[in-house]
């Protein structure tokens, strides 16, 4: 009857102590899946940090396209002024040489 009380507390204790390991594991996995959902949730906030940084760089290459296109613009409509002068001078100059 000893060696079955023996037996009986080494089981006892085996099961004590799977219970101590299955909490340490379940610990574990609590801790590894919360480590998971922050680096998610990291990944998640770095993305759209990311996309927020492109479509502001977007935005910007835009606005700066469009007022390039602006320049441009005003610069043709100069250089037409500045022949449509050059033309008008030098049909002064022809006039004056006619009455010469």
């Amino acid at each position: 009857k000893g060696w079955l009380l023996k037996e009986n507390a080494e089981l006892q204790q085996q099961l004590e102590s799977s219970e101590r390991e299955k909490q340490t594991v379940r610990q574990q996995l609590i801790s590894s899946q919360r480590q998971t959902q922050e680096l998610r949730q990291r990944e998640t906030e770095l993305v759209q940090a990311k996309d927020r940084e492109l479509r502001e760089k977007a935005t910007l290459l835009t606005r700066k396209e469009r007022e390039l296109a602006e320049t441009q613009q005003q610069l043709r409509q100069k250089e037409e002024q500045l022949r449509s002068s050059e033309a008008l001078v030098a049909d002064f100059q022809k006039a004056l040489q006619q009455r010469d």
